[in-house]
Protein backbone atom coordinates (compact mmCIF):
# COMPACT_ATOMS: atom_id res chain seq x y z
CA UNK A 1 0.00 0.00 0.00
CA UNK A 2 2.83 2.13 0.72
CA UNK A 3 4.34 1.97 -2.76
CA UNK A 4 0.94 2.48 -4.36
CA UNK A 5 0.50 5.98 -2.38
CA UNK A 6 4.23 7.10 -2.91
CA UNK A 7 3.31 6.17 -7.37
CA UNK A 8 -0.12 8.06 -6.76
CA UNK A 9 1.41 10.64 -4.83
CA UNK A 10 4.07 10.91 -7.86
CA UNK A 11 1.06 10.61 -10.67
CA UNK A 12 -0.64 13.55 -8.86
CA UNK A 13 2.07 16.02 -8.35
CA UNK A 14 3.05 15.33 -12.31
CA UNK A 15 -0.85 16.14 -13.08
CA UNK A 16 -0.84 19.46 -11.38
CA UNK A 17 2.86 20.69 -12.40
CA UNK A 18 2.16 19.47 -16.12
CA UNK A 19 5.51 17.33 -16.24
CA UNK A 20 4.98 14.03 -18.47
CA UNK A 21 6.70 11.36 -17.84
CA UNK A 22 6.08 9.78 -21.11
CA UNK A 23 9.20 8.51 -22.11
CA UNK A 24 9.70 10.02 -25.97
CA UNK A 25 9.82 7.11 -27.87
CA UNK A 26 9.23 6.82 -31.95
CA UNK A 27 6.94 4.06 -32.27
CA UNK A 28 6.86 4.66 -36.38
CA UNK A 29 10.66 4.65 -36.47
CA UNK A 30 12.27 3.12 -33.66
CA UNK A 31 15.70 3.56 -35.53
CA UNK A 32 15.35 7.26 -35.09
CA UNK A 33 15.86 6.85 -31.68
CA UNK A 34 19.39 5.73 -32.01
CA UNK A 35 19.85 8.97 -34.62
CA UNK A 36 21.57 11.64 -33.10
CA UNK A 37 19.40 14.87 -33.07
CA UNK A 38 20.89 18.30 -35.16
CA UNK A 39 21.96 21.08 -33.58
CA UNK A 40 18.95 23.09 -32.47
CA UNK A 41 18.33 25.66 -34.37
CA UNK A 42 16.50 29.56 -33.84
CA UNK A 43 13.67 29.44 -36.70
CA UNK A 44 13.82 33.33 -36.78
CA UNK A 45 17.44 33.80 -37.74
CA UNK A 46 17.95 30.12 -39.06
CA UNK A 47 21.47 30.08 -37.43
CA UNK A 48 22.28 27.67 -34.41
CA UNK A 49 20.75 28.41 -31.02
CA UNK A 50 23.53 29.12 -28.18
CA UNK A 51 23.08 27.93 -25.03
CA UNK A 52 22.74 30.47 -21.62
CA UNK A 53 25.12 29.41 -19.23
CA UNK A 54 23.35 32.35 -16.84
CA UNK A 55 20.22 30.41 -15.54
CA UNK A 56 18.80 30.72 -11.89
CA UNK A 57 19.68 27.29 -10.63
CA UNK A 58 20.53 26.50 -6.50
CA UNK A 59 23.75 24.68 -6.54
CA UNK A 60 22.60 21.41 -4.37
CA UNK A 61 25.80 19.24 -4.21
CA UNK A 62 28.07 21.96 -4.59
CA UNK A 63 26.97 24.94 -3.65
CA UNK A 64 29.83 27.60 -4.48
CA UNK A 65 29.43 25.76 -8.42
CA UNK A 66 27.83 28.04 -10.99
CA UNK A 67 26.42 26.86 -14.44
CA UNK A 68 28.67 29.89 -15.75
CA UNK A 69 31.39 27.45 -14.61
CA UNK A 70 30.79 25.49 -17.74
CA UNK A 71 30.75 27.96 -20.07
CA UNK A 72 33.27 27.24 -23.02
CA UNK A 73 33.90 23.42 -21.96
CA UNK A 74 31.39 20.54 -23.96
CA UNK A 75 28.95 19.84 -21.22
CA UNK A 76 25.67 17.21 -20.94
CA UNK A 77 23.13 18.41 -18.76
CA UNK A 78 20.79 15.45 -16.99
CA UNK A 79 17.17 17.46 -16.61
CA UNK A 80 14.70 15.29 -14.15
CA UNK A 81 12.40 15.34 -11.62
CA UNK A 82 13.38 13.02 -8.40
CA UNK A 83 9.53 11.57 -8.45
CA UNK A 84 9.66 10.40 -12.05
CA UNK A 85 10.28 7.00 -12.18
CA UNK A 86 12.11 7.09 -15.73
CA UNK A 87 14.13 9.67 -14.13
CA UNK A 88 15.24 7.18 -11.23
CA UNK A 89 15.81 4.25 -13.43
CA UNK A 90 18.24 6.40 -15.18
CA UNK A 91 20.13 7.89 -12.32
CA UNK A 92 22.64 4.93 -11.94
CA UNK A 93 23.49 5.00 -16.11
CA UNK A 94 23.82 9.08 -15.77
CA UNK A 95 26.23 8.27 -12.68
CA UNK A 96 28.27 6.08 -14.68
CA UNK A 97 28.27 8.16 -17.61
CA UNK A 98 29.18 11.21 -15.72
CA UNK A 99 32.40 9.55 -14.44
CA UNK A 100 33.23 7.66 -18.38
CA UNK A 101 33.26 10.98 -19.38
CA UNK A 102 35.16 12.48 -16.73
CA UNK A 103 38.66 12.21 -18.28
CA UNK A 104 36.87 12.85 -22.15
CA UNK A 105 37.09 16.67 -21.67
CA UNK A 106 33.04 16.86 -21.03
CA UNK A 107 31.47 17.28 -17.62
CA UNK A 108 28.10 16.21 -16.49
CA UNK A 109 25.33 17.71 -14.13
CA UNK A 110 21.97 17.02 -13.17
CA UNK A 111 19.62 19.58 -12.87
CA UNK A 112 16.35 18.91 -10.85
CA UNK A 113 12.98 20.48 -11.75
CA UNK A 114 11.82 23.56 -9.49
CA UNK A 115 9.35 21.55 -8.18
CA UNK A 116 11.02 19.33 -6.03
CA UNK A 117 12.00 19.53 -2.07
CA UNK A 118 15.29 19.22 -0.86
CA UNK A 119 14.27 16.10 0.88
CA UNK A 120 12.99 14.71 -3.07
CA UNK A 121 16.11 15.29 -4.39
CA UNK A 122 18.32 14.28 -1.66
CA UNK A 123 16.18 10.35 -1.83
CA UNK A 124 17.10 10.47 -5.14
CA UNK A 125 20.57 11.27 -4.80
CA UNK A 126 21.16 8.29 -2.45
CA UNK A 127 19.35 5.87 -4.51
CA UNK A 128 20.93 6.33 -7.07
CA UNK A 129 23.86 6.92 -6.02
CA UNK A 130 24.83 9.87 -7.85
CA UNK A 131 28.05 11.98 -8.08
CA UNK A 132 27.36 14.17 -10.36
CA UNK A 133 27.10 17.78 -9.57
CA UNK A 134 23.36 18.81 -9.20
CA UNK A 135 21.20 21.81 -9.31
CA UNK A 136 17.63 22.80 -8.35
CA UNK A 137 16.07 24.80 -11.62
CA UNK A 138 14.95 28.35 -9.75
CA UNK A 139 11.99 28.07 -12.56
CA UNK A 140 13.65 29.50 -15.56
CA UNK A 141 15.37 26.20 -17.12
CA UNK A 142 12.75 24.38 -17.62
CA UNK A 143 10.78 27.26 -18.97
CA UNK A 144 13.35 27.53 -21.79
CA UNK A 145 15.19 24.74 -21.88
CA UNK A 146 12.33 22.09 -20.98
CA UNK A 147 9.87 20.46 -23.36
CA UNK A 148 7.21 19.59 -20.73
CA UNK A 149 8.82 16.17 -20.45
CA UNK A 150 11.41 14.85 -18.11
CA UNK A 151 13.91 13.02 -17.98
CA UNK A 152 15.46 15.52 -20.98
CA UNK A 153 19.14 15.52 -22.07
CA UNK A 154 20.61 18.54 -23.23
CA UNK A 155 24.00 18.34 -25.42
CA UNK A 156 26.36 21.37 -25.16
CA UNK A 157 29.14 21.90 -27.13
CA UNK A 158 32.03 24.31 -26.13
CA UNK A 159 30.62 26.82 -28.70
CA UNK A 160 27.50 27.02 -26.94
CA UNK A 161 25.47 25.41 -29.74
CA UNK A 162 23.13 22.74 -28.21
CA UNK A 163 21.50 19.28 -28.98
CA UNK A 164 18.04 17.99 -27.34
CA UNK A 165 18.08 14.11 -26.94
CA UNK A 166 14.62 12.34 -24.95
CA UNK A 167 15.30 10.36 -21.87
CA UNK A 168 18.61 9.06 -20.72
CA UNK A 169 18.49 5.82 -22.50
CA UNK A 170 20.58 2.90 -22.70
CA UNK A 171 21.81 4.06 -25.98
CA UNK A 172 22.10 7.97 -24.97
CA UNK A 173 25.81 7.55 -23.68
CA UNK A 174 26.42 6.22 -26.81
CA UNK A 175 25.14 9.44 -28.84
CA UNK A 176 26.83 11.58 -26.26
CA UNK A 177 30.07 9.93 -27.60
CA UNK A 178 28.96 10.42 -31.26
CA UNK A 179 28.01 14.21 -30.77
CA UNK A 180 31.66 15.04 -28.70
CA UNK A 181 33.13 12.17 -31.60
CA UNK A 182 35.07 10.46 -28.66
CA UNK A 183 35.60 6.70 -28.87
Amino acid sequence: MRSFSKSFRSLLACMVLGISFIPSYNFANPASNNSLPEVEIDSATGKPKIFNYKQDLKGFTHPGLDLQNFTKKNLVIFYFSALCPHCQNAAPLVSSTAQTLKGQNVSLIAIAVAQNTDSEISQYISNGKFTAPLFQDQKNFGRQYGNGRVPLTLVVHANGQYRRLPGFEPHTPALIKKAFNLK
